[in-house]
């Protein structure tokens, strides 16, 4: 039975604001109380309260006291064992509707519930987030009054007056040029700073995702749009230093550097969160700085929440936001409609995780990740299946989550991969071979793995990664992932020493598609992943691999087939990142030829395979096959790194 009360209806007063107790937005004086009928009275009665209606159909009675008696009746009736669940009075109101003439348009923030999250917050002034970007309007109409302001800076004065290292860094800085304006002549960093924190209810243009929040502007890039390390690095440590709390970063593939990743994970030691863009070429291969282990990397949505035809995508993509269509602030003062690309999801999640902090203040950079993965929507779209490991991010539940008011929805844990790992001098630090598995959920006490009938614990665990020392004399051809009594994983032992399967692939390009995965290639046992023909008479194959650490020297096996074929040419390659980070560079052509119909492997010896791999040890393959006949297509039964 449901029952909805009047406000009038309970002797209460209508119009009677909502107050936050405890994290939970409700009456500012009620209670509801489950249990007998006469001990709720007593009690109510006995703390200073009474009794304002009683539904004998649930055993619960409304209970009011007075306001500043409320928090301390609610915990003492908490010890008394006959109520069943003591709790306040919830608040709830449709969606916040804001008055700025764009939110009618704005589907990309109801997608990802803002409008909801902000009956809840709409976010703290005491937020930073720092937008990296092509530089800010910091006097736009729709997000002057959100322009973080440096207290300790005296204006124009000439003067280094907090003493940081930078002259009158009012708003934020501009590293490209070396000025303290950082104005924005390319348009990008402010549209990008629109999503975030635009504000809201100015009768103005759009909002932002978290409209009280202050955008620290960031001016790391030329005006042409490029960046380069020697701007970017200075400024992830400007902005972990003067109090940024989130980094948005709307760029990608241009540049993988040691320096770049060693500021990331200073920030994130300062408790700073990043997260970037995930790219647009619509593939699996792994764009920086979202590539990062310790950066979020987002996918882009379009508006039917579908993953966006460009967008990159694959396990090393954290969750998903909107990417299209996007109503948001211009650098010439006014608005926009058709803002899109990662570069506009990022945004959003910099926003929701805004929005968390703002809620739990305290809170680090572990436990807002958490609540922003935790908390997302899982999709599922053929033919990438989890195009981002953590899916949607959902801004009402993020905010719920962090307020205590609910625990969001446990995401099954799931293994995505295995990686075989030498052991010995040659691997540093792994004195043993082991198995790296990549997922979700990993991070669990019940995670075991069976390699044939070996129980084994694992050595270390992650939220994405756990890692298993190969026992000895292990009998059966098996390697199994379990958590409790469920199995996550099944896969054969490798027949060589060690063996670093593909990943993941992808066919970029209009009218192919990728039917398997990892599982399909991880052993020549005649079940294949089957990559369709492009429109244009070409297949193209993107994969990538893990290159162990430490490791020189490997061979890398290809079994497939064409079946169908009658002619063409197969390019097999591996992109060399001694020549230029993806994709400036080049790839290396280890094979070109007639493709084969029955199934064939071949295998290329790599003597420097560190040197071919990225900052981050993954191996960018390739196949493309020109000139084939409609229906042609390619099944991959094997694809491996071994030694």
């Amino acid at each position: 039975m449901v029952v909805l009360c009047a406000l009038a209806a309970i002797g209460g007063v209508q119009g009677t604001a909502p107050v936050l107790n405890e994290g939970w937005l409700s009456h500012p004086r009620r209670l509801m109380v489950q249990g007998p009928a006469k001990e709720a009275q007593t009690h109510a009665e006995s703390l200073g309260g009474r009794v304002l209606q009683r539904l004998d159909e649930i055993s619960v009675s409304i209970l009011e006291f007075p306001q500043h008696d409320l928090v301390r009746a609610k915990r003492r009736l908490q010890t008394e064992e006959t109520f069943g669940f003591v709790h306040y009075d919830r608040a709830a109101r449709i969606a916040y509707e804001p008055n700025d003439p764009l939110w009618p348009d704005m589907w990309h923030m109801r997608a990802i519930r803002a409008n909801e999250a902000w009956d809840l917050h709409k976010g703290s002034p005491s937020v930073v987030v720092a937008v990296i970007d092509t530089g800010v309007n910091v006097n736009h109409e729709d997000l002057a009054a959100n322009i973080w302001v440096n207290q300790d800076e005296i204006p124009n004065n000439g003067i280094d007056d907090d003493a940081n290292g930078y002259v009158d860094d009012v708003n934020g800085y501009d590293f490209t040029y070396g000025d303290p304006n950082p104005d924005d002549v390319n348009g990008h960093g402010t549209a990008c700073s629109g999503l975030v924190a635009a504000i809201q209810d100015n009768a103005k243009g759009g909002t932002g995702v978290a409209p009280l929040v202050k955008v620290m502007a960031i001016k790391a890039a030329q005006d042409d749009g490029y960046f380069y390390d020697s701007a970017t690095v200075p400024a992830y440590i400007y902005c972990a230093n003067n109090g940024a709390k989130v980094l948005s970063m709307s760029y990608f593939s241009d540049r993988v550097s040691p320096s770049e990743r060693a500021a990331l994970e200073f920030c994130v030691w300062k408790g700073v969160l990043p997260i970037a863009a995930a790219g647009n070429a619509s593939t699996v291969y792994t764009y920086y700085p979202a590539g990062y282990e310790s950066v979020v990397s987002v996918a882009a949505l379009a508006t039917n929440l579908t993953k966006a035809s460009f967008s990159n995508h694959g396990s090393w993509v954290d969750v998903s936001a909107p990417g299209t269509s996007l109503r948001t602030t211009t650098t010439s003062g006014g608005y926009t409609a058709s803002f899109g690309g990662t570069s506009g999801a990022c945004p959003h999640v910099a926003g929701v995780a805004a929005l968390i902090l703002s809620a739990k203040p305290n809170a680090s950079v572990a436990e807002v990740r958490a609540i922003l993965e935790d908390s997302a929507t899982l999709q599922t779209q053929a033919p990438f299946g989890e195009f981002a490991n953590y899916g949607r991010v959902d801004a009402r539940r993020a905010l719920e989550t962090a307020l205590n008011l609910s625990v969001p929805d446990a995401k099954p844990s799931k293994v995505r991969g295995a990686e075989w790992l030498p052991g010995g001098s040659n691997a540093r630090s792994r004195p043993r071979q082991s198995v790296q598995v990549y997922g979700r959920g990993l991070n669990r006490a019940d995670l075991r793995a069976w390699f044939g009938n070996r129980l084994v614990r694992p050595s270390r665990t992650g939220r994405d990664h756990a890692e298993f020392a190969v026992p000895s004399g292990v009998l059966g051809r098996w390697f199994r992932v379990v958590a409790g009594s469920e199995e996550l994983a099944a896969y054969p032992l490798p027949v060589e020493g060690w063996s670093v399967p593909m990943r993941e692939a992808s066919a970029p390009g209009g009218g192919s598609s990728v039917s398997g995965g990892f599982a399909e290639t991880i052993a020549a046992d005649g079940v294949s992943m089957v990559v369709t023909r492009r429109n244009d008479g070409n297949i193209l194959v993107h994969g990538t691999l893990k290159v162990p650490l430490g490791i020189q020297r490997g061979v890398l096996r290809v079994v497939r087939r064409y079946p169908g074929s009658a002619g063409g040419t197969e390019r097999l390659r591996v992109y060399d990142w001694s020549t230029a980070s993806f994709p400036y560079g080049s790839f290396v052509e280890l094979w070109s030829g007639t493709p084969p119909t029955g199934m064939t492997e071949a295998a290329f010896v790599l003597n420097n395979v560190q040197a071919l791999a990225d900052d981050e040890g993954i191996l960018y393959f390739q196949i493309l096959t020109t000139d084939q006949a409609s229906g042609v297509t390619l099944e991959l039964d094997r694809v491996a790194l071994t030694g």
